[in-house]
């Protein structure tokens, strides 16, 4: 009489293991544990391609240069105004490699352990963007950002260094995108242009945004999925009510 009584029970036991799964501490240790073990071979790797241009052979990045010049040149030290320039503007993420030189010199294996943290960091924050601004589901929040820990897409930006510019680019989208959420009037979605509740919020994200596109330029795209987001999700839910 017993085996029934254990046969239905096991669904519980299986959502309590999916809750505790999906628990906020939980998921995050369990997420960053997959990054690190997907991308920690990298942390062996050398300086290769591109990063010789962009961080070995580039004074840019030197403890002695002007930060000045990291906001006049391109991502590879050359002038902006130079006809030859790449004309890839990306300042603050060669502030980040200019900081990895000041703080632990030119080692390949920090450069490298920056980048998986950061991949960890933003696969967390991704998980905590859908379940704030996706799904109601925190189980699907965690799939999707297993689902982006361990896709073999980000490989080239986790384990090139110079993919740095798209890691900490999106790291920057995702929180810009928090903060303008946290932004809007909860209280009055709806309407075409949700009230603003919070400026201070409005304009960190106002920042962010700019940061992101000063880290990649692509980062500027965080604006229009911001502008998409009052249309598509907090305008259509006055006309559905």
């Amino acid at each position: 009489m017993t085996l029934p009584a254990r046969d239905k029970a096991s669904p519980a036991r299986g959502s309590a293991g999916w809750a505790a799964a999906a628990a906020p501490g939980f998921a995050h240790f369990w997420l960053c544990a997959v990054c690190a073990l997907c991308y920690g071979g990298s942390l062996r790797g050398e300086f290769v391609h591109d990063d010789v241009w962009a961080i070995v052979n580039n004074p840019d990045v030197r403890v002695a240069s002007p930060l000045r010049n990291l906001f006049l040149n391109d991502f590879w030290g050359k002038s902006m105004a130079d006809n030859t320039s790449h004309k890839s503007y990306r300042p603050l993420c060669i502030l980040t490699f200019k900081l990895n030189i000041l703080l632990t010199g030119m080692t390949p294996y920090y450069f490298h352990l920056v980048n998986v943290i950061l991949h960890c960091l933003v696969t967390a924050l991704l998980k905590y963007t859908c379940e704030k601004a996706v799904f109601r589901d925190g189980r699907l929040a965690f799939v999707t950002a297993f689902l982006f820990a361990v896709h073999p897409i980000h490989t080239e930006a986790v384990t090139g260094i110079v993919g740095r510019a798209d890691v900490l680019a999106c790291l920057l989208f995702l929180l810009a995108f928090l903060s303008y959420i946290r932004s809007v009037d909860q209280y009055h979605i709806g309407e075409h242009f949700p009230v603003t509740s919070s400026p201070f919020f409005f304009l960190l994200s106002l920042l962010l945004g700019t940061c992101s596109m000063l880290v990649k330029e692509t980062g500027i795209t965080v604006f229009g999925v911001c502008l998409l987001y009052d249309f598509l999700v907090l305008c259509q839910k006055q006309l559905k009510t």
